[in-house]
């Protein structure tokens, strides 16, 4: 059986919109790809249910990636940013829900040339947003 192959669409944009996200899920497919990861910028960049109408007409599947941009951090010494990133997380993971992801993963967003956005690929969580999304 073939493994998934996908590519994230900050290859070509960033951030992702609903118009940009038209114009290239067609190349990604055309390019033989099976995934395309959807970087969560901030929330409403792009409407997940549209992503999912398009995606699914084109047989791609979507994973996402949070971006944890310096004004995101849960270990904080200050409160609002813990609950601004809580919220911000929150959003994405009903997001990556809403487009039919399995996949949500997080990562850094340093402008200053050191690892990019979802580098390393580090977790933000162990459970599928569908299984949260389900629970409520």
């Amino acid at each position: 059986m073939k493994s998934p192959i996908g590519a994230n669409t900050w290859i070509w944009v960033s951030p992702l919109t609903d118009e940009r996200l038209a114009a290239l899920a067609r190349r990604v497919r055309g390019f033989g790809f099976d995934v395309i990861e959807l970087p969560i910028e901030n929330l409403g960049d792009w409407d997940p249910g549209r992503a999912r109408d398009l995606l699914d007409r084109l047989g791609l599947h979507a994973t996402t990636c949070a971006v944890m941009s310096p004004d995101r951090d849960l270990v904080s010494d200050d409160r609002a940013v813990i609950e601004s990133t809580q919220a911000y997380i929150r959003g994405a993971t009903d997001m990556a829900a809403a487009v039919g992801a399995d996949v949500f993963t997080g990562g850094e967003n340093v402008a200053d040339g050191r690892e990019g956005a979802c580098g390393g690929h580090r977790p933000v969580g162990r459970e599928p947003p569908t299984a949260r999304r389900l629970r409520r």
